[in-house]
């Protein structure tokens, strides 16, 4: 019976083999969602500020549901 060989697959793999993509991102948040972080993407997406405002609301209403309880314990 024929041994099938271990392929080891190392960090530098993604740049020897061509599947390696830089990060350049545009911007960069914090980890988490704040309100700081959606005034932030709206003024660079250049919205109105109805737009902010009804992003704001949303958020706001997400942070006060409550965390599921079904599914996997994160």
């Amino acid at each position: 019976m024929a041994v099938t060989p271990q392929i080891s697959v190392g960090d530098d793999y993604k740049e020897k083999y061509g599947f390696f993509d830089p990060e350049k991102y545009v911007f960069k948040a914090k980890r988490g969602l704040t309100e700081e972080i959606v005034k932030e993407i709206s003024w660079m997406k250049q919205e109105p500020a109805w737009m902010t405002e009804m992003r704001l609301r949303s958020l706001r209403i997400f942070q006060k549901k409550a965390m599921p309880t079904w599914g996997a314990d994160l």
